[in-house]
């Protein structure tokens, strides 16, 4: 079997399984790995809302025990205060979130 067959037919086999199953094996892949440093850029996005839950509550804090670097960005702010910090870029500045404001807030629909 030649490369290019093995390539066509590895990305056929990855369309197959869809983008969420491709990103769920990549997460794994990685924790696997037992890499030093670990960087999400908006991987929970597309998650089922149970396993963007686990992300957040078990999968990065158990990254974080195991003394690995962990870096998220993500819109996700009910999670925000699960960081060991937070930074958010707006209007082009960085600026670190106080504690306070890390808090999930209340949405008007539960008040």
């Amino acid at each position: 079997m030649g490369v290019g067959s093995y390539s066509s037919s590895n990305h056929l086999a990855l369309a197959r399984c869809g983008i969420l199953v491709v990103n769920l094996l990549a997460v794994f892949t990685a924790y696997l790995e037992e890499r030093p440093c670990y960087v999400f850029d908006e991987w929970a996005a597309d998650q089922d809302p149970v396993f963007k839950r686990v992300f957040y509550t078990e999968l990065l804090p158990n990254l974080r025990a195991r003394g690995k670097a962990v870096v998220v960005l993500s819109y996700d702010d009910q999670y925000f205060h699960l960081a060991d910090r937070c930074l958010r870029l707006a209007d082009g500045r960085l600026t670190e979130l106080l504690p306070a404001q890390m808090e999930p807030q209340l949405s008007q629909q539960s008040l």
